[in-house]
């Protein structure tokens, strides 16, 4: 059973001279950040500041650094510092104007997972509340839905994922990571693996985006996807001409049926709507789908 939360802080009526912390970190910790990393913490800080005038800076500020040094030398395949993706992570959060143990889970999320810390030592720094947390969003990054399954896996494993994430927040965090992935996916530099994510985002996430109602991270999710998958798009709309030519044939003569076969994206997401509305207006004619390899054009039978 999910645990939903409310996780939107309301603004304090009362004013308030909170000082940004990064501003006030010591030489060696200064030095280790770089102007640049002090300049995107400052920026997550007034982020939330508008928002939760009570923000324990002290806490941010320790998540920070914290997160930057366990992921010290680690690079993204865009070859920039691997912390660059914590920090967006967090940003998206702060945008939705979530709690601050949510932002702080988003900074430390791949500790536990890539770097060599343990839930322990996160309980002990940050409390249990953001050990759980990150426990949560590393289980849900360890599994992953296997190429070739179809849709009713693909909902089982949405399910799934649902149900091991009792707290609403774990999701929210893996859906932001999910949509940072997203937006630099451009930096992975096998095609096949940036189809395989991508229909996965199609397939997994933004469903789930979708099912617990942030709709902001659906669009992006999708939007980012149909980036990937354009040329699969184009079979989609080819397919849909052959359909539109074969059933006029069809319709000329006699009765027939059209199949057909397509890959599982594009099954699933662009054809079945639009093959009903077909239906309904030509209820004589039979049109099924077949689930075939993404690397075989979109044709039928």
């Amino acid at each position: 059973m999910l645990t939903w939360l409310k996780c939107r802080v309301k603004i304090r009526k009362s004013a308030s001279t909170t000082r940004c912390p990064f501003r006030d970190l010591p030489a060696g910790i200064s030095l280790r950040l770089g102007s640049e990393m002090i300049e995107a913490a400052d920026a997550l800080f007034s982020k939330i500041h508008a928002y939760d005038l009570s923000v324990d800076g002290d806490k941010l500020k320790r998540a920070f650094t914290f997160g930057m040094e366990a992921h010290e030398g680690q690079t993204r395949a865009s070859g920039e510092p691997y912390y660059i993706h914590p920090i967006a992570v967090a940003n998206i959060l702060a945008d939705m104007r979530l709690d601050l143990d949510t932002v702080i889970t988003a900074l430390l999320h791949d500790t536990v997972e890539d770097c060599d810390v343990t839930l322990d030592a996160l309980d002990a720094a940050f409390g249990s509340s953001i050990a759980q947390l990150v426990d949560g969003v590393t289980k849900l990054s360890r599994i992953g839905l296997q190429a070739g399954q179809n849709s009713l896996q693909a909902e089982n494993f949405r399910k799934l994922l649902l149900a091991m994430s009792e707290d609403v927040r774990v999701l929210l965090v893996k859906l932001a990571d999910r949509t940072h992935n997203m937006n630099t996916i451009d930096h992975i530099p096998k095609p096949e693996k940036r189809t395989r994510i991508a229909r996965e985002t199609l397939e997994i996430y933004a469903p789930l985006a979708e099912r617990i109602g942030v709709t902001n991270l659906q669009h992006a999710l999708e939007n980012a996807a149909f980036g990937v998958l354009q040329d699969e798009m184009a079979q989609g709309l080819l397919a849909l001409s052959r359909v539109s030519q074969r059933i006029s044939e069809i319709r000329a003569g006699s009765a027939g049926s059209v199949r057909i076969a397509t890959n599982g994206a594009m099954a699933i997401h662009f054809l079945p709507p639009l093959i009903a509305s077909y239906q309904r207006d030509h209820s004589d004619v039979n049109i099924d789908i077949l689930v075939r390899s993404s690397r075989q054009v979109a044709d039928w039978v």
